[in-house]
């Protein structure tokens, strides 16, 4: 659904000491974006302050 947050919990070495300075299971998030179409996007923050497509979806068909 557009607008769903999505969190991550990454496996890297930063992830992990963001996880722990901050006490939550999440160090990453995102959020979904859907089109008119049906096309589903999840959007990642970047360190930088932009952001990513991670993720998106063709009509309910999977694409990396």
């Amino acid at each position: 659904m557009t607008g769903d947050i999505v969190l991550f919990a990454s496996q890297d070495l930063n992830s992990y000491a963001i996880r722990m300075l901050t006490n939550s299971r999440w160090n990453h998030c995102g959020i979904v974006i859907t089109t008119y179409t049906g096309e589903a996007y999840i959007f990642e923050a970047l360190l930088n302050g932009g952001a990513q497509v991670c993720y998106r979806t063709c009509r309910g068909k999977a694409k990396k």
